[in-house]
């Protein structure tokens, strides 16, 4: 009997083109890979125009759905490169803190980048179907937006603390410091306590020392909360397929 988890019998998929050209292979797991790394389950040689892990396939109980995991990883750098050289053209940068400050944004554009394309995925993971993972999008967005510090200064714990867990908190804090933006002139906006967020070196108090300190910080975070996100996912996928 089919409980609504298991795919349905007797169902394959084709290549039509490539190296799998004309060649079926059954399904009957309710999550698929595929890609030119070994550990897939349809592996994909030869072709370089395939990802180590190009696409999953994932029965939701009713209906199949395709996840093109491929390109995604390029196309965030692809467009923090295209944000960052719009940016400076409408408005040129000033100095960096400790690096070129185009090379120091488009770190800190990159990895948040990263965070958002691995939260999306997480978002999947976690998720059973598709109208499930699209319900999460909104309680997720708006506390990022809260929490960023940006429209609403963060001035106390309660908000503080929290605020640490969203990776748009320290995107701006390492923004915001190597374009030299104050605390003071944006609501003092404060990192814990009263410190203030942003430490950078254009018409500042800090040393090149401190704020250099306060972008690795944030660059840090930015790179731990992509690795709890990467190991969320493995997780909740590992889970995923323990339960089918």
């Amino acid at each position: 009997m089919n409980d609504g988890n298991t795919p349905p019998g007797s169902i394959s998929i084709r290549f039509l083109s490539g190296p799998l050209a004309e060649q079926s292979f059954p399904i009957r797991k309710p999550i698929v890979t595929i890609g030119r790394g070994e550990n897939n389950d349809i592996v994909v040689r030869s072709d370089q125009k395939v990802s180590r892990i190009h696409a999953r396939l994932r029965w939701n109980g009713a209906s199949w759905s395709v996840e093109k995991l491929a390109p995604q990883n390029t196309l965030s750098v692809m467009q923090s490169s295209i944000l960052l050289l719009f940016t400076a053209f409408m408005e040129p940068l000033h100095q960096g803190v400790f690096l070129p400050v185009g090379l120091e944004v488009l770190t800190t554009f990159v990895l948040s980048s990263l965070a958002g394309l691995a939260l999306g995925l997480a978002i999947s993971a976690v998720s059973s179907n598709s109208d499930s993972a699209t319900s999460f999008i909104p309680m997720i967005l708006l506390p990022m937006v809260i929490f960023a510090g940006v429209i609403i200064p963060l001035k106390d714990w309660p908000l503080q603390v929290p605020a640490m867990l969203f990776p748009t908190r320290w995107a701006m804090i390492a923004l915001r410091s190597s374009l030299g933006v104050h605390s003071e002139t944006t609501g003092k906006d404060s990192l814990i306590g009263s410190a203030p967020s942003y430490h950078g070196t254009l018409f500042s108090i800090y040393s090149q020392s401190d704020a250099t300190q306060r972008i690795l910080l944030a660059w840090a975070c930015l790179g731990g909360i992509i690795l709890l996100l990467l190991i969320t996912i493995g997780l909740a996928l590992k889970a995923k397929d323990v339960r089918k």
